[in-house]
């Protein structure tokens, strides 16, 4: 019965039946009743963020931005677990997201920095999260011509792909950098130019070692048929 069941238990079936309203998309119902759970659950934590990402993409952004930074606050204060880290990096994300449809571009970039530190400190996670969270904090720094910042970061994502040999993100990202330097070129057009040049380069050498490792992948194929 429900005297048997723990406070905990009693928080995380609460926080799932506040999922499940998300799912049905009574999202006022839901957010009442994940208000009316008591103590600061990684469970309360989880369902904050989602409802928090459904007001986003209602593009209710100023009632987004409040759920997730309550998710935030909860998930920061809840106990520590495997994927702690991992889930508050997500929500960061999320409210990154939200700073900057609310114009807040300063502190999205910060929120973004921090997400980072918290990818980097989670090893399970994917590298596509870092490089995801990257190339958002690039754009995010390109849009307020913050151009020197978005070239540092690019540069970083250059370095941690060519680690794990991923010719096809690396030149994504230097597409990328390619739009970064024609818009540093109106600003400062020698620095601009030269460094255009530089990424083409490079660039071009991607592309002829993704060619020669196609050529050597076919070649093995044919080895062995």
């Amino acid at each position: 019965g429900l005297a048997l069941i723990g406070a905990n238990q009693l928080e995380d079936s609460a926080a799932v039946f506040g999922d499940i309203l998300i799912k049905l998309d009574k999202l006022d119902t839901a957010e009442e009743t994940v208000q009316g759970i008591d103590g600061l659950s990684q469970a309360k934590g989880v369902v904050l963020n989602n409802l928090g990402c459904c007001f986003l993409k209602r593009k209710e952004f100023e009632r987004a931005r409040s759920v997730l930074q309550r998710a935030l606050a909860t998930l920061l204060s809840s106990e520590d677990s495997s994927d702690h880290t991992a889930k508050i990096a997500l929500c960061l994300c999320n409210l990154a997201k939200t700073l900057v449809q609310t114009k807040e571009f300063d502190t999205a970039l910060d929120t973004l920095d921090t997400a980072i530190t918290y990818i980097r400190d989670t090893p399970h996670m994917e590298e596509h999260y870092l490089i995801s969270t990257m190339k958002a904090k690039a754009l995010v720094a390109a849009s307020v011509k913050q151009f020197m910042e978005a070239i540092k970061i690019y540069e970083e994502m250059v370095v941690i792909l060519e680690r794990s040999e991923n010719d096809d993100e690396i030149l994504s990202v230097m597409a990328n950098m390619k739009a970064i330097a024609s818009e540093l070129s109106k600003h400062t057009p020698s620095s601009g130019a030269t460094y255009l040049r530089m990424v083409e380069a490079r660039e071009n050498e991607v592309k002829a070692r993704k060619e020669a490792r196609s050529r050597i992948s076919a070649l093995e194929l044919d080895l062995l048929t």
